[in-house]
């Protein structure tokens, strides 16, 4: 039977619409969740800070995207004595705002996670919470859970490691571009600060791929839309030095909670296909490339990957394309089988249930 005439296909709104209807997406949060919404309170009490890591005086900001609504990781800097440093990541803490088993709880783990479409989202929280609440917006006390590492005056790690919950108040929302930009000029807002955590992350990647890490380094693909939310233009850009800043920390937080916690949820990703490795080994001969050790067992096969990737006489996009073919799928798993790609014995998603739950 006929239940209803979708719209004209060709018109983006109308597109948005019959996608949200055809695939019986949860696009309206109930009465009991508005309910549940005007109870939580945005004030954060006294008790609550005093059981807290307070990270308000240090400096602290994000690095998003140009068009993100919500933070929901931020990183801070503190300088210590003898020239180190203590380097705070945040993720926003939404299980003290969304309780088990109350009705919030119940409508984001049936919608699972937050959809995208061109100009507009239906989000996996409320918007109260996704964008307000939880959302590490700038000049705002803000609820965590913080990983804090300290860097002696090489750059190095230091043997502290501290994990909690904490409290944050952002300096500044920056954007990719706008930490790109101080970093090439190498003056601007918070320079000293981005300038450390920089050479910081600089180090960190050196050495992840010197311990078998896949230096896998993509270009992106994003569209520019016009005033109706159409595209109009699609644009390949090169990841900037901001994104690996961030990248970097982030990585370095999930493997240390990774190794912190007895019994966790890990992100692995297990040894490449052999087939796959032997479609690859017969391009690079092709190429022009012999007697490579592609060994998928072997330990050093990240490394000579790593040494391929900067071969100029081998077509990298058809190369990488071959490489990530090969790879296993990464996903999550109670047993830990590592993950190949990283070169980490231990990892995990230390993220922000805010999009994801």
């Amino acid at each position: 039977a006929v239940i209803k005439v979708v719209g004209d296909l060709n018109d983006l709104k109308g597109e948005i619409n019959n996608t949200i209807e055809l695939f019986g997406l949860r696009n309206k949060f109930s009465d009991l969740v508005q309910q549940e919404l005007k109870l939580l309170k945005t004030n954060i009490p006294s008790k609550e800070i005093k059981l807290r890591r307070d990270f308000r005086q240090d400096v602290t900001f994000t690095i998003d995207p140009k068009d993100a609504k919500d933070f929901d990781d931020a990183l801070s800097i503190n300088f210590l004595d003898d020239n180190k440093f203590s380097v705070g990541i945040h993720i926003a803490d939404v299980s003290h705002y969304v309780k088990p088993n109350s009705e919030i709880d119940k409508e984001a783990f049936l919608r699972a996670f937050s959809i995208y479409f061109p100009g507009k989202v239906i989000p996996m929280l409320p918007e109260k919470l996704s964008n307000l609440i939880c959302s590490l917006r700038p000049r705002e006390d803000k609820l965590c859970f913080s990983v804090v590492v300290d860097f002696d005056v090489k750059l190095s790690i230091c043997e502290s490691i501290w994990f909690g919950k904490g409290i944050i108040n952002s300096n500044h929302r920056f954007t990719y571009q706008e930490v790109e930009k101080i970093i090439e000029k190498g003056d601007g807002l918070f320079f000293k600060e981005l300038d450390v955590m920089n050479k910081l992350a600089i180090k960190l990647r050196k050495q992840r791929m010197e311990k078998g890490s896949i230096n896998f380094d993509r270009r992106n693909l994003s569209f520019e839309l016009n005033t109706h939310n159409e595209p109009v233009k699609i644009l390949q850009t090169e990841p900037l030095r901001a994104h690996k800043l961030i990248e970097e920390f982030m990585l370095l937080a999930n493997r240390k909670v990774a190794g912190r916690l007895k019994n966790c949820i890990y992100r692995v990703h297990d040894l490449p296909s052999e087939e796959q490795i032997k479609e690859l080994a017969a391009y690079l001969k092709d190429s022009g490339v012999k007697d490579v050790n592609l060994d998928p067992r072997s330990k050093l096969l990240p490394i000579t990957i790593n040494k391929l990737l900067k071969n100029p006489n081998i077509n990298q996009t058809i190369f990488q394309n071959l490489i990530l073919r090969a790879m296993s799928k990464a996903n999550y798993s109670v047993k830990n089988i590592g993950h190949y790609g990283l070169g980490f014995e231990k990892y995990t998603h230390f993220t922000s249930p805010i999009r994801r739950y």
